[in-house]
């Protein structure tokens, strides 16, 4: 099954499509063969197609989040997206300099709404990675915050640190890499948060 680049846009489900994607599992000489066999037997082999090609375009464009979202109940046998599964992680973006939060003092804790992507936004395990989302530029102040508590968030993706290691090798067979093990992001979906913040940088 020749690799697909990330950035492509979202393949067809086809019956061709489909075929190649369950010939190459049956091709697979792994350990994780008969697990995703399974897998992709009991949601469905388009569906499963679907769901690892709807993750690429996540990673490599932030699209097809509500996608996703769709199929949360699927992840959350291979992932750890539970409320709680998310507090302690951290978030960079930029706020005007006349917004409240320019002003905040570090260990302040804030109702933040997400005005963005309908709700859905990255979060990851790191708070250097957040940081070079933070910068500050003309009229805006960059601001790093960690997730205080489970309230209001719902998690959809989880990195594969917190994922079952035969779904990660079935995404890698699949799709590669697309920048999915390098930054520990979450993707979660919530109109506010609660959240603590660790940085103002004005």
């Amino acid at each position: 099954m020749p690799r697909i680049k990330s950035n492509d846009r979202m393949p067809s489900r086809s019956d061709a499509n489909i075929q190649d994607f369950l010939d190459d599992l049956y091709d697979w000489r792994s350990a994780h063969r008969d697990t995703a066999l399974d897998f992709a037997e009991d949601v469905g082999p388009d569906q499963a197609f679907e769901l690892l090609h709807a993750i690429r375009r996540w990673y490599s464009g932030q699209t097809m989040a509500r996608l996703i979202h769709a199929y949360r109940p699927i992840l959350r046998e291979v992932m750890a997206i539970e409320p709680e599964d998310a507090v302690g992680l951290y978030r960079g973006f930029k706020v005007d300099v006349d917004n409240v939060l320019a002003d905040a003092d570090e260990g302040e804790v804030f109702t933040i709404p997400v005005a963005r992507n309908h709700g859905f936004s990255s979060w990851s395990t790191s708070p250097s990675v957040v940081d070079r989302f933070s910068g500050s530029g003309r009229g805006k102040v960059g601001i790093v915050v960690r997730l205080e508590g489970p309230e209001w968030i719902t998690p959809v993706l989880a990195p594969p640190e917190a994922t079952a290691p035969w779904f990660n090798a079935l995404y890698a067979r699949v799709i590669g890499s697309s920048f999915r093990p390098t930054e520990g992001e979450y993707l979660i979906y919530g109109t506010k948060f609660s959240g603590e913040i660790v940085r103002v940088k004005g």
